[in-house]
């Protein structure tokens, strides 16, 4: 997590018009491997399941959903 002084910068940079300086720091070849890299990185049935329920939970229509989401939320 970020530390107290980066939540505040990144509070700033959601709420005005500055843009940030940008580098890269990456190319798009590397970028490429990594993303087919943690494509092959093996995810066990009750990780899908868990996050499935998750998701599920957080539709207000859904059977599953608490209270609180079914009252606040208009969309999940």
């Amino acid at each position: 997590y970020p530390n107290r002084s980066e939540e505040i910068d990144i509070m700033r940079s959601v709420t005005s018009d500055e843009k940030p300086e940008i580098k890269e720091v990456l190319d798009g070849a590397t970028i490429m491997e990594f993303q087919h890299l943690v494509r092959r990185i093996p995810v066990a049935d009750h990780i899908f399941e868990y996050a499935a329920s998750l998701i599920r939970a957080t539709r207000p229509d859904e059977e599953e959903a608490p209270e609180f989401v079914k009252k606040f939320m208009a969309w999940g």
